[in-house]
């Protein structure tokens, strides 16, 4: 059966990197804003991976309404969902425009986790948390394992920078 990879998780905390991996790994789906699966969903017959950051340019998606669309295609539904550290996480979100203010971010941060659980709880599917960090400081091996676990074997690892010094360095931390 078909797995099709839903990646969730609060903007600016690594969705789209989680999808690249999934994608290089013989994945169908496509790691920017524009998710084709929005138009059309194929029949379940290969591995796809549909990406949803919360919210999904200003909108709170209906992640239950995603799930049961996906089954009535035939897929086998996986969740993937990407965390971040908060401060590098929210100074991204103010970067990227998806906040005006790091207070705003992190008021946005425990909603878009809320609204996740909510609905893998709610549809009871299968899922994983996969660390922004963890992805920095050991990427081959969390890359390897972490498609081992979803039945998929990784062809070549990709290349992973650390996306969060630029939010520490010059930062007083004390």
């Amino acid at each position: 059966m078909a797995i099709a990879f839903l990646v969730l998780g609060a903007e600016s905390s690594g969705t789209r990197l989680l999808t690249s991996i999934l994608i290089n790994a013989g994945c169908l789906g496509n790691a920017g804003h524009e998710q084709p699966f929005d138009k059309e969903i194929p029949a379940g017959k290969e591995h796809i991976v549909w990406r949803r950051s919360i919210p999904h340019g200003r909108e709170w998606v209906d992640i239950e309404e995603l799930i049961q669309k996906l089954q009535h295609k035939g897929y086998k539904v996986k969740a993937l969902v990407t965390m971040r550290e908060w401060y590098a996480g929210a100074h991204s979100q103010v970067k990227n425009n998806h906040a005006k203010s790091t207070e705003e971010a992190f008021t946005a941060l425990p909603r878009a986790y809320r609204h996740i659980f909510k609905a893998l709880i709610n549809t009871n599917i299968p899922y994983e948390i996969v660390i922004y960090e963890a992805l920095i400081l050991h990427s081959e091996w969390v890359q390897k394992k972490l498609l081992n676990r979803q039945g998929i074997e990784m062809q070549k690892a990709i290349n992973i920078y650390d996306g969060n010094i630029k939010y520490y360095q010059g930062d007083a931390r004390g």
